[in-house]
C-alpha cells in the first residue's frame, strides 16, 4: 500500500489511494496498517464477496458485445459448474471460483454465493444492451486489473509516485468514448453512493494514471454499483467527468498526507483520531489493539494479526 526508500538525498514514496484514505482517517490506523503492516488473520466475507463480483464482471465485459446480446445469452438458469459456454454462465463460473470460500456461509447471508448469482443475473438482465466492451491495447491486451504508476512530484529531496489498480477501462463502441471504470459492491445505492462519485481522489487518481501512463483520452469515469442485500439485487451507475482542477486537488491531497506520514515517522507520534473512525464501515480492523491497555497491545498484535509481506519497505540506496 505504501513504501518509503532513501535514494541518495532523495526520499522516494510510493502511495495508493488506500494509503491516502488510511492516513486521512486516523494516524494510529496508518501506523498499524502501513508502518507495521499488520493484517487481521481473518479476511472479512465482504472483501471476498466484492473480489468475486469483480471477477464475474471482468469476465462479462471481456466478451464482445455481439456475444452478450439476448440471442446468445439465453441461459439464466444453468446449474453452476455446468458446461454451458454462454457469457452468462461464463460470468457466473468466474464469480464462483473466487467466491468458493463463502459457500460455508448460511444461505440467508447476503454474501452467500447464491445471492451473488442473483445479483449478476439481475445485472445482466438490466444491462444486456450495454454499449461497453473492455478496451484493448494495440497488441490486444485487455485493460482489466491494470496496475499503473506515475510520479506526482519529483524534486531533489522528495519523489512521490502514485500507483493504483484499475478494475477496467471500457469503451462505448457506439460513441467511441473511453470510461475508466470501478466495479463497486455496496450495501446502499442511495444518495451516498452518488455523492461519493465526485469529489473522489481515488477515481481522479485512476483517470489521471490512465491519461499519464497510457496516453488515452479519458473523458469520463464510471462507478458500476451492485447492491449487496438480503432482499434486493439493485444495480446503478454514476458517470462523472474529470479535469485538470480535479487532478490538482487530488495531487494536493497526496502531497499533504505524505508530509504528515513522514513527519510521524520522524517524531514517532501517530495520533489517534476522533472515535468516528473506530466504527467506520462497522469497526476498525485495529480496534482490538486500541481498546487494550498500551502495555498489553503487543500481546494482542501477536495473537490476532500477522505482518503483510512487502507492505512497508525502507531501503537505503546509494545514489
Amino acid at each position: 500500500m505504501l513504501s518509503v526508500r532513501q535514494q541518495g538525498a532523495q526520499t522516494v514514496v510510493k502511495i495508493n489511494f488506500s494509503s491516502l484514505d488510511v492516513i486521512q482517517t486516523c494516524k494510529r490506523k496508518a501506523y498499524y496498517s502501513l508502518e507495521r503492516g499488520l493484517k487481521n488473520n481473518t479476511e472479512a466475507p465482504a472483501t471476498k464477496f466484492g473480489s468475486a463480483i469483480h471477477k464475474g464482471l471482468e469476465r462479462w465485459y471481456l466478451r464482445p458485445i455481439n456475444e452478450r446480446r439476448p440471442v446468445s445469452t439465453r441461459c439464466d438458469g444453468e446449474i453452476p459448474g455446468g458446461r454451458c459456454t454462454c457469457p452468462r454462465c461464463d460470468t457466473v463460473r468466474a464469480f464462483l471460483v473466487k467466491a468458493e470460500p463463502l459457500l460455508k456461509l448460511d444461505m440467508s447471508d447476503k454474501r452467500h454465493p447464491a445471492n451473488g448469482i442473483k445479483m449478476l443475473d439481475n445485472y445482466i438482465k438490466k444491462f444486456i444492451d450495454d454499449p461497453f466492451e473492455v478496451l484493448r491495447s494495440p497488441d490486444g491486451k485487455p485493460y482489466v486489473e491494470c496496475t499503473l504508476e506515475h510520479p506526482l512530484l519529483d524534486t531533489p529531496a522528495l519523489k512521490i509516485i502514485l500507483f493504483g489498480t484499475i478494475d477496467a477501462i471500457l469503451i462505448n463502441v457506439q460513441h467511441n468514448v473511453i470510461l475508466v471504470t470501478d466495479h463497486k459492491s455496496t450495501s446502499s445505492l442511495g444518495q451516498e453512493f452518488y455523492r461519493r462519485a465526485k469529489p473522489n481522489h481515488q477515481y481522479s487518481g485512476y483517470a489521471w494514471l490512465v491519461r499519464e501512463c497510457l496516453g488515452l483520452p479519458v473523458e469520463a469515469f464510471m462507478i458500476n454499483g451492485l447492491q449487496v442485500a438480503k432482499t434486493k439485487t439493485e444495480c446503478a451507475r454514476q458517470i462523472t467527468s474529470r479535469d485538470d482542477a480535479d487532478y490538482q486537488e487530488m495531487r494536493e491531497a497526496y502531497l499533504t498526507v505524505v508530509d504528515e506520514y513522514l513527519r510521524a515517522q520522524t517524531t514517532g507520534v501517530w495520533a489517534q483520531s476522533a472515535p468516528n473512525a473506530c466504527s467506520l464501515w462497522g469497526v476498525c480492523a485495529y480496534h482490538s489493539i486500541c481498546e487494550t491497555a498500551p502495555a498489553l497491545r503487543e500481546h494482542v498484535i501477536q495473537s490476532l494479526y500477522t505482518v503483510k509481506e512487502s507492505t512497508h519497505v525502507v531501503e537505503h540506496v546509494e545514489a
